[in-house]
């Protein structure tokens, strides 16, 4: 948002009560103690305002004519509009900020409305399916090799699957990929049998090579010891 449009909320606000399109009466030392600045900054601002039709400005002529300041755009209207423009550049800490300045419920309110249907899961006009959800924090890493912080490993868990997970209500091991394992007597190796048919999003279709591969990274590149430390060797069978 540019500062021109920071100052035409600053202004609009100093006059809650005024309609659109009306005459206010105004002078330079009241809009200097607003915008906080000096007599000639002020009428800088002012000019740009003018420049960008977001008011009208008419000064008064000779002693004792005061001047006249005519908003042209509804405070909550401008106020969304410009919040929206930052969720769609995704400054979402930028967008809230400029909602919570506004003590409006109406601003709030529509804002909020406007977001849910934003957010969540959608389709585009490619038939692309799209998903949004805010975040307060730049994403580090997604990679399940590299993961560290747990925001990050609780959407590698809605991203990624495994190949058998743990249930942590009854305690128990079940099957994700792999749809049945077995040992030998001294559990020092594991054979894992892959579900037939999963695919990846490009449509490549899951085999035993992928994960070896994926195990692989993890030996060679994880940084976290705790992963691999009980894993000497993995091998394909077959597909």
């Amino acid at each position: 948002m540019s500062k021109t449009e920071q100052h035409y909320i600053t202004l609009r606000s100093q006059f809650p009560m005024a309609n659109e399109g009306e005459n206010i009466p105004v002078t330079m030392d009241e809009l200097q103690g607003i915008l906080d600045c000096t007599r000639r900054n002020a009428q800088l601002v002012l000019t740009r305002l003018v420049e960008q039709k977001l008011i009208e400005w008419h000064p008064g002529r000779g002693r004792g004519h005061a001047s006249t300041i005519v908003f042209l755009h509804p405070l909550h209207q401008f106020v969304i509009e410009k919040a929206k423009l930052l969720v769609l550049e995704e400054q979402l800490d930028e967008a809230w900020k400029l909602i919570h300045s506004q003590e409006i419920p109406l601003i709030r309110y529509k804002f909020m409305e406007w977001l849910y249907g934003h957010l969540g899961f959608l389709q585009d006009n490619q038939k692309k399916d799209i998903l949004r959800l805010p975040f307060y924090r730049p994403i580090l890493d997604l990679d399940p090799t590299y993961v560290n912080r747990r925001t990050e490993a609780h959407l590698v868990a809605q991203l990624f699957n495994t190949l058998v997970f743990f249930d942590k209500k009854t305690m128990t091991v079940g099957p994700q990929l792999a749809h049945f394992w077995e040992s030998n007597e001294d559990q020092t190796k594991w054979r894992f049998y892959l579900r037939k048919g999963v695919r990846f999003h490009h449509g490549k279709r899951l085999d035993a090579e992928d994960v070896v591969f994926t195990f692989q990274r993890l030996l060679d590149h994880s940084p976290h010891d705790h992963l691999k430390s009980c894993i000497k060797k993995i091998l394909a069978v077959s597909p």
